[in-house]
């Protein structure tokens, strides 16, 4: 069943509310700046000509949404579902995404302007630098020649 939204506010209320089921919402060209939708479904949404600046996105679901003419510059995209959404002519500059962001086949998010996020691969790497001194400390425990 589409919803039919005609103001964001309703949208950001009922978010804020705890609600995070909005697949087929119509918000075209509505004003999202800055809004907080993380881990919303907006699946199948209308999101012709809305702005999204600056958006958190982290974790939602934009599947076969219609993003035509949207603007997703600065929103945070991390691990956002995006496969089967034309991103060609919505505007995505400067948005963050990491590994786990899922893009349509064939698109590119460096041609796109986004920009990636690698604090997890960050963390990671840290990690295994702890646990490397952890089992080298270990091994000097027990006698070895480390």
């Amino acid at each position: 069943m589409v919803q039919n939204m005609k103001r964001a506010a309703d949208l950001v209320r009922r978010y804020s509310a705890g609600e995070r089921g909005f697949h087929g919402v119509q918000l075209r060209q509505a004003n999202l700046n800055g809004a907080d939708l993380a881990g919303a479904d907006l699946s199948a949404a209308c999101l012709k000509g809305a702005s999204l600046l600056g958006a958190d996105l982290r974790g939602a679901k934009l599947t076969r949404a219609d993003v035509v003419g949207a603007d997703f510059g600065q929103a945070d995209l991390r691990g956002t579902d995006l496969r089967g959404t034309r991103l060609g002519q919505a505007n995505l500059r400067l948005a963050r995404y990491d590994i786990a962001t899922r893009f349509p086949g064939g698109f590119s998010p460096v041609d796109g302007g986004l920009v990636p996020d690698e604090s997890g691969v960050v963390r990671r790497t840290a990690v295994r630098d702890v646990l490397a001194v952890l089992d080298d400390d270990l091994w000097k425990k027990r006698g070895g020649n480390g």
